[in-house]
């Protein structure tokens, strides 16, 4: 015990510092947050963040927003204790038993007009949780989401398309997809024959914030990821045998994917390949990696691997591509696919025995973070180059799905 206090007392801390900004950045930011909260609510924006049964991620990402580093307050967005004071209700994980009646009480005290802001895949959708004994559902049982016919649905995956400036939507109970523009100042949207939007011709017009553009489409659109530039989304399709790629601009399905083992495409990759685009994606009931040429949408190459994975990353910086063998006698496993060639160059065994996934790069490509998801697992850095283990810190069942400066910056090995 001492030894330990003695270490905890004199080591060096193993976080990477916050960049530091310049003091006009931050004030512009926060005069520009400032003028958006006052045209919309007349003055600050209040929170109440409901816990609905989360494993408490997301609490430390809120958490951190209220430190002395980020001081979110600063900007006119401060948390309440009490709904009765808020103006967006902000909702983390799956809803749960005990937490149903809970949210349901919140949820009546907030005053309206309100936002509600489900938070993450769980808040969504449920996440890893769906199916539990000990979940209700998603947000959307207490927000429903309709298709304008009264028919509901539940959200199968959202996220932020940032240089379109919306976010996708993939509904699980109708064959459509969503994209719900965040600006200040939208265009009418039209759900229906539009000839001159400036002329005010057209059908089903939504107008004012957030208007929804409904995407019609032939297949239920699961879990899905965007192209680089963000004008495409790959995703996978109810009926397990193929993909489905829908082009956001023409707002139409243009081409589907040769899948046939349950792609993961929510944990697939784009990299650039003999100078053109391909994606990359594991399959969750077969063994083998998909390689698709993101021009003709055909497949290039299927690399086969010992089992069946769920997890992919890669880095513009690193010539290989990382994915797991998550499912099957081989879970311990971890291929290293060069992008060049499209070839297994390696195969790592971190924790003989042991499931290996969750591969993550910091932000400059140098190392790869792989995670031991075992109770008695660990965190395992390695040298992205020399593919040398640098250290090890051990963890209870650790699990880096997300490196967010890479998701924010649109780094080409991480799915957006």
């Amino acid at each position: 015990m001492r030894t330990l206090l003695a270490r905890s007392l004199f080591s060096k801390p193993v976080t990477i510092g916050a960049p530091a900004p310049g003091e006009a950045a931050l004030e512009e930011v926060g005069r520009t947050l400032a003028a958006k909260a006052r045209r919309l609510f007349g003055r600050s924006i209040s929170i109440r963040e409901v816990d609905a049964g989360s494993c408490n991620g997301c609490e430390l990402e809120i958490h951190a927003l209220n430190n002395s580093v980020y001081d979110v307050e600063r900007f006119g967005i401060k948390f309440v204790a009490s709904p009765r004071h808020a103006d967006v209700l902000m909702v983390t994980g799956p809803v749960t038993h005990n937490m149903k009646v809970a949210l349901e009480r919140t949820y009546a005290a907030t005053p309206d007009p309100k936002w509600v802001v489900a938070v993450g895949d769980c808040g969504a959708g449920c996440g890893v949780f769906e199916g539990s004994y000990a979940v209700v559902g998603a947000v959307e049982k207490v927000i429903p989401v309709d298709d304008g016919n009264g028919n509901s649905s539940r959200v199968s995956a959202v996220y932020d398309a940032a240089p379109r400036h919306s976010f996708i939507a993939a509904l699980k109970d109708l064959p459509e997809a969503w994209e719900i523009t965040y600006k200040d100042d939208p265009l009418p949207v039209y759900n229906g024959p539009m000839h001159d939007y400036r002329m005010d011709e057209g059908v089903a017009r939504q107008t004012g914030r957030f208007p929804v553009r409904r995407i019609q489409l032939d297949d239920y659109l699961d879990d899905f990821f965007f192209s680089q530039d963000y004008r495409e989304v790959m995703g996978a399709a109810r009926n397990a045998k193929n993909g489905q790629v829908v082009n956001l601009d023409a707002g139409r399905k243009i081409a589907e994917l040769e899948l046939d083992g349950m792609p993961h495409l929510g944990s697939g990759i784009t990299f650039e390949y003999q100078g053109h685009p391909v994606l990359a994606t594991p399959h969750l009931q077969k063994g083998e990696v998909s390689v698709i040429d993101m021009r003709t949408w055909k497949t290039l190459k299927r690399i086969p691997t010992l089992g069946p994975g769920f997890f992919m990353r890669s880095h513009e910086r690193t010539p290989y591509a990382w994915v797991d063998v998550f499912f099957g006698p081989h879970k311990d496993a971890v291929h290293l696919i060069d992008k060049r060639t499209l070839a297994i160059v390696a195969t790592l065994r971190p924790a003989p025995g042991k499931t290996a996934a969750h591969v993550e790069f910091d932000r400059y490509g140098k190392y790869a973070l792989l995670s031991i998801w075992d109770p008695d697992g660990a965190l395992v850095v390695y040298d992205a180059a020399t593919l040398k283990e640098i250290k090890r810190l051990p963890m209870n069942k650790p699990s880096g799905k997300y490196n967010v400066y890479n998701k924010i910056t649109h780094s080409e090995g991480t799915s957006h």
